[in-house]
């Protein structure tokens, strides 16, 4: 098969970008055999939320002045008026996966006698309202339950405490907690929290209003390590190979399909340039042509003899190119009054002489 013949610096050049090709496509798929398919990445796992409410009802004294039993809330309320405080308790938990739930939740009450500029605590009384009640569920659990908080019998043992001990205290609160405990069972770990709503009851004065944090709520979640696939690498490493084996293919059939053809040197052209680059002080480039007597004008062997007959002369180098039928004509000429002399290059495609040029021209050489 013949092969097509390329200048051997532009098949140099391709068989470069394919040897390029290739080592970049090699090195990825050294990349993508080193870098692991899979990363470890912490994510989370399971998110939850709980919110407990406390909404509640003022159950009144029998009496003709004022005959409403029950008031709702967020008044003012006659503290010697009030029998109890009618509660109602609202729980819910809630998970995003169906995991066991487990847990109890109780209400404790405390009677607080303070004093001082810094209510410091004298005297406390503190009841359970409600003892631990256990729950369970698988994803959530809503809890209702309904406490009543006996208002009268809180100010009777308060006023018992007085009578005795004379003392009367600058505050008197009533704190009841309604407390909760909640654990999920989980992977990797078990979720345990608490939480706590708080009602406040001013007993100290003729009136009371229901304060504290009837309602919170809180969030959280289940972070663990899970394994993650890292498609692009894979992808990657598919393209790597794809790359390496097509720019093998082809540099090979490239290679075998193809010859280099060594670019001649123009010897002509290599001594015009070096001839203007190093005596480019002594030369003077003509723009027009120069007309000569061929009958004075003599051809001498070499730049350097030009050179020293300018020497001699005293004369610059005049330098003109012209256009030949098969090629460029450089001239180089030393005028005097009586002979001229001039070297001449003939840049051509074919392989046509100088004399030959030289004979056409007229001129004759010096011996």
């Amino acid at each position: 098969m013949k092969k097509l013949k390329i200048n051997k610096r532009s098949r140099q050049g391709i068989i470069i970008v394919f040897l390029f090709i290739l080592l970049v496509a090699a090195a990825g798929i050294t990349w993508s055999h080193l870098t692991p398919m899979e990363r470890v990445e912490e994510t989370t796992l399971y998110s939850y939320n709980q919110k407990a409410t406390v909404d509640y009802q003022v159950q009144m004294l029998p009496s003709e002045t004022l005959p409403e039993l029950v008031v709702g809330p967020g008044r003012a309320y006659i503290t010697d008026w009030v029998e109890s405080v009618s509660t109602n308790f609202f729980y819910r938990f809630q998970v995003d996966d169906n995991v066991t739930i487990e847990g109890e939740y109780y209400v404790i009450a405390a009677l607080k006698a303070c004093a001082g500029s810094e209510n410091l605590v004298v005297w406390e009384k503190k009841d359970n309202l409600l003892p631990p009640q256990n729950f369970s569920g698988l994803g959530f659990v809503n809890i209702h339950k309904n406490i009543d908080i006996p208002i009268v019998e809180y100010l009777e043992y308060a006023g018992m405490i007085r009578e005795e001990t004379g003392f009367s205290p600058e505050n008197l609160d009533l704190e009841v907690q309604y407390k909760v405990n909640v654990e999920a069972i989980t992977n990797p770990r078990t979720i345990r929290e608490e939480l706590a709503s708080i009602m406040v009851i001013p007993l100290r004065g003729n009136t009371f209003t229901v304060g504290g944090e009837l309602e919170k709520q809180a969030s959280g979640t289940v972070t663990g390590e899970v394994t993650v696939f890292l498609p692009y690498v894979e992808t990657a490493q598919k393209g790597f190979i794809i790359a390496a084996g097509v720019s093998a293919l082809l540099l090979l059939v490239f290679s075998l399909l193809t010859s280099p053809v060594q670019q001649k040197i123009n010897m002509q052209e290599k001594e015009i340039n070096t001839i203007l680059k190093k005596h480019q002080d002594r030369i003077v480039v003509c723009a027009g042509q120069i007309t000569v007597e061929p009958e004075s004008t003599i051809v001498v062997n070499s730049f350097e003899d030009l050179l020293k007959t300018a020497d001699e002369l005293g004369k610059p180098i005049v330098y003109y190119k012209n256009d030949l039928e098969k090629g460029t004509r450089h001239s180089f000429f030393v005028l005097s009054p009586g002979h001229n002399y001039t070297y001449i290059i003939d840049v051509v495609s074919t392989s046509i002489s100088m004399l030959r040029y030289k004979a056409k021209a007229g001129y004759h050489n010096m011996r």
